[in-house]
């Protein structure tokens, strides 16, 4: 007997803004029967597609490896069905996740294999999207000429297409590998075109972020009085946006610049002030990276029986979410001297 298409209540636009505007359950429980009656009927390419918004749905919930697992389906099934954007788009989502996860090495395989698909083509949109998210990932990896180039060429084709949403990821990316390369000037400039797109499209998040990177950028080469500066912005600009996630990452910049400020006293309050924003509430991989900062500082201010429970959760959570290495980061402060029992940061 022939099953009665699914029909879903929702179109994919739905789903979409579902997903961005944190209606999680609502959105997996429509996919999970276009999936179910997909799979049922052999409809390969409605399944994909499901798949993939699926991911989606499951990364925004911080069910990493759930996400994980969905995508790989989606692009098993784009294969089989021979839908090169849709293998394109599966390869991107994969590469992204796992670099969000800090696992580099499967990263690297899945935005490789996205850049050979599109190198060659002659659209810009393909090109500039497998540039900038494989230019990205070598940023963290550190091969910054590489990376350098590619965001560049990325860049100028995004220009072209007047993707200004791309073209703010770019420019944050680059100005992170320019200050790594020691350019900070050009690395600056970057950042504040970031800031001033995010500014255009009235993206308060993505100007936070982008200035929230340049004080981070610019605390790694020791320049603290600019630093503070960009950090107290990217405050400034989150809170004007009322994101409890992003006020946290603009306070846990500021608390680390407070720290090499040598002002312990606003630096404890700033990080207290952003894990009462992100505890149980929010990304896992934001509450790990925060616990992680506030142990160093515990650790320099030689408390190291406080310290201990914070790098604990933070090694828990790497180990939830499979990244290595934070676990081998979070094993590394467990290993420092204040944190033994015999350390006098336990005194």
């Amino acid at each position: 007997m022939t099953r009665e298409p699914f029909v879903s209540p929702l179109s994919l636009i739905d789903l979409e803004r579902y997903i961005r505007d944190g209606k999680v359950d609502e959105a997996k429980m429509v996919l999970q029967e276009e999936i179910k009656w997909a799979r049922d009927v052999k409809d390969m390419f409605r399944m994909a597609r499901a798949q993939l918004l699926m991911g989606r749905a499951l990364a925004h919930g911080y069910d990493i490896q759930g996400s994980i697992d969905a995508y790989v389906m989606a692009l098993e099934a784009f294969q089989e069905v021979e839908d090169i954007d849709g293998i394109m788009a599966s390869l991107t989502a994969l590469g992204t996740v796992h670099r969000e996860r800090q696992d580099l090495v499967s990263a690297e395989r899945y935005l490789a294999e996205l850049t050979s698909m599109t190198s060659d083509s002659d659209d810009d949109g393909v090109r500039a999207r497998g540039d900038l998210e494989y230019g990205l990932l070598l940023v963290e990896m550190g091969d910054l000429p590489k990376a350098v180039a590619l965001l560049d060429g990325a860049i100028e084709r995004l220009k072209r297409l007047d993707d200004k949403i791309s073209m703010g990821r770019a420019f944050q990316g680059l100005g992170l590998a320019l200050m790594r390369s020691g350019e900070s000037d050009r690395a600056i400039k970057s950042m504040d075109l970031c800031i001033s797109l995010s500014d255009d499209l009235g993206d308060e998040m993505g100007g936070a972020s982008a200035a929230a990177a340049a004080g981070e950028c610019l605390l790694e080469v020791g320049d603290l009085k600019r630093a503070e500066a960009y950090a107290k912005k990217a405050l400034e600009i989150a809170r004007t946006s009322g994101e409890p996630l992003c006020i946290a990452n603009a306070l846990r910049v500021l608390a680390n610049i407070k720290t090499r400020l040598e002002r312990p006293a606003e630096a404890e309050n700033l990080f207290k002030d952003a894990l009462n924003l992100v505890e149980g509430k929010g990304s896992p991989t934001d509450e790990m990276r925060l616990r992680l900062d506030i142990a160093t500082f515990l650790v320099i201010a030689k408390r190291g029986k406080e310290a201990r429970p914070h790098i604990e959760r933070a090694l828990k959570i790497a180990e939830e979410l499979g990244s290595d290495a934070m676990v081998e980061k979070a094993r590394a402060i467990l290993d420092e001297k204040a944190l033994r029992p015999s350390g006098k940061g336990d005194a």
